[in-house]
């Protein structure tokens, strides 16, 4: 089965083509537009048509995307011609988070694994959703089922998320948190109250946790933003800048007992309320700033053990745990529990953030569909044109070297003359 996965919004759009269920190439857009965090798919689809008279197509599938994304791509892959020609096609939005945890899982070569997912947020859903997946909605009555239609505008973001996962495709959500995002000014005048009710009898599932606090990845970036660095998608900054930090006592703690963010110390359009906490204000100050990013890092690593402890609690006899998600990036948090929990085998995704989105997707629709048991981890993340072989390499470098001195020698006789 041939079977190409599209990652259709976002900031690391792309897509990832397997032959038989192995891995033949996975590339982002903005590889090939060259405009950094391109999220508008073009290019692909020329790649894809390639893909197809070179291979053939079984199946394609579309995820990660908004209903304009994919019409857009809908339009684009019948353009090319390739929806024309027997490929079966799918769409799917609400997968996000696990996405995330089959990349790792399936890269890691590990026949069953438990997989933690910490994202900025991933997936929004409503009521009925979240319903779905815990098997309530089956015994709704009609009054509740329309009650919740009327509650639809209401969204919830997955922030972290822990599967139990096995070949060849068995995925049990063991835990999710998902947030309900502070209402703007202009909600205010929304006469309709939050679903609590709801929110309470989801809560007592003891699977789905709703919450209005943000999460460690929403904290990360609200404070790389708070430190001055242009978006919330640098904070490998951040996490660099910690490095020079030391403890201050003059700071206060970000988060709560339960490892999310304390909601007096940010306001609800993702800033630091300085207000509040005057501590926070750093006015540029080098050492202040590299203070604030070390407590943050502190807590992320606080917030890390404590999630692999809940695993713990939940799988007592867990061997391996797979990381993945955009707070996986967090190498210096990631070494800490490894070197902590040192009697369990950790694999952390090599692409964590959502550059994972189309692999994770197209290896879980291939397991999915095919029952397949084969194996095919990841040995390296470089899948471009093969290096040269040594001695060619050394001719390479001879070359540039040599054409280097030649235009240093002629610049220097040209000043002579």
């Amino acid at each position: 089965m041939n079977l190409v996965a599209l990652s259709c919004s976002g900031h690391e759009s792309g897509v990832t083509f397997l032959v038989d269920g192995k891995l033949y190439e996975t590339i982002l857009e903005e590889r090939l537009t060259t405009i950094k965090k391109d999220k508008h798919l073009h290019q692909v689809f020329e790649k894809i048509g390639q893909f197809h008279e070179k291979f053939g197509i079984d199946k394609i599938v579309a995820t990660n995307g908004t209903d304009g994304d994919f019409i857009f791509t809908r339009e684009s892959l019948e353009k090319f011609g390739i929806t024309k020609k027997n490929v079966q096609y799918e769409e799917e939005w609400e997968r996000h988070h696990l996405y995330h945890a089959t990349s790792g899982f399936y890269a890691s070569g590990f026949d069953e694994a438990v997989c933690l997912v910490v994202d900025g947020w991933g997936a929004d859903f409503r009521l009925l959703q979240l319903l779905d997946i815990l098997g309530m909605n089956k015994v709704l009555s009609e009054d509740q089922q329309e009650q919740l239609e009327d509650l639809d505008k209401w969204m919830f973001l997955e922030t972290t998320s822990i599967y139990n996962m096995a070949y060849p495709c068995e995925d049990e959500l063991l835990y999710k948190n998902v947030l309900l995002p502070h209402p703007q000014p202009a909600d205010f005048l929304v006469k309709d109250e939050a679903p609590y009710e709801w929110m309470k009898k989801i809560q007592e599932s003891g699977i789905i946790n709703c919450t209005s606090n943000y999460d460690v990845g929403m904290l990360y970036g609200l404070i790389t933003r708070h430190l001055g660095f242009e978006d919330n998608e640098q904070c490998g900054k951040t996490m660099g800048l910690a490095g020079y930090g030391k403890l201050n006592p003059k700071l206060p703690d970000y988060i709560l007992n339960n490892g999310l963010t304390d909601m007096n110390f940010a306001f609800s359009d993702m800033k630091v309320n300085t207000y509040n906490f005057p501590s926070m204000e750093h006015y540029d100050d080098f050492q202040h700033r590299a203070d604030i990013a070390y407590k943050l890092q502190k807590h992320t690593e606080d917030i890390f053990r404590m999630r692999i402890n809940q695993i713990i609690q939940m799988k007592p006899d867990v061997k391996n745990i797979v990381f993945s998600g955009g707070c996986a990036l967090n190498i210096c948090a990631n070494s800490v529990i490894q070197e902590e929990f040192s009697d369990i085998n950790f694999y952390v995704d090599p692409v964590a953030g959502d550059a994972c989105q189309s692999y994770g997707a197209a290896k879980y629709f291939y397991y999915k569909e095919t029952g397949s048991m084969m194996k095919d981890p990841l040995t390296t993340t470089y899948f471009g044109p093969r290096p040269p072989s040594p001695p060619m390499l050394k001719k390479q470098i001879e070359f540039e070297v040599a054409k280097h001195n030649e235009m240093r020698y002629t610049d220097e006789s040209r000043r002579k003359k």
